[in-house]
């Protein structure tokens, strides 16, 4: 959101993020991004913006870790695979009732990962709080051959390149975010 340079507050939600009984990656993300916009109690004139990513290798959905066994496990599951990370996003705004929910998918190609550089990349990154044990924005980049993106912004949770869309669709003149 600073890359647009548009004044904004972040409010929490508060969401269960906990995937439904066979939900998949692709209905999680839309069902959690559309709820915690849906969530946010504001002034009609706000745009709200709300999303979601969820990572997914093999039809298993990623979650955070949260510890060490649990991050080795999941890197371990990713290695020499393609693992799709999904970015939702829903835009609101009530005083139009504009809606707008897209989404986004990156493919991410892991390199083959021995067990003493996933312990390594965990200790040195600590990508405990981030889905599928990876920090993308971060060392994480060094675990992938290769990224397929629609949009580039969206590996990092929200596409930005769509946004820029939404918001011109908005009124938000374009010459204003230069």
């Amino acid at each position: 959101m600073d890359k647009l340079g548009l004044p904004y507050n972040t409010v929490d939600p508060n969401v269960n993020e906990a995937a439904n009984p066979a939900e998949s990656a692709i209905d999680l993300v839309k069902r959690l991004s559309i709820a915690k916009a849906r969530a946010v109690k504001c002034s009609p004139d706000t745009i709200i913006i709300a999303g979601d990513q969820v990572l997914e290798v093999d039809q298993t959905i990623l979650c955070k870790p949260l510890t060490d066994e649990k991050a080795v496990s999941q890197l371990r599951l990713c290695s020499g695979k393609d693992v799709f990370s999904y970015s939702g996003m829903c835009v609101i705004h009530p005083a139009s009732d504009y809606f707008h929910y897209s989404l986004t998918k990156v493919t991410a190609s892991y390199r083959h990962l021995s067990d003493s550089v996933i312990k390594s990349y965990i200790k040195n990154d600590h990508p405990l709080h981030c889905a599928g044990s990876i920090k993308f924005e971060s060392r994480g980049f060094l675990l992938l051959e290769k990224l397929v993106a629609e949009d580039n912004f969206a590996l990092y949770g929200l596409p930005l390149h769509r946004l820029v869309g939404v918001m011109q669709e908005l009124g938000v003149n374009l010459e204003t975010l230069i």
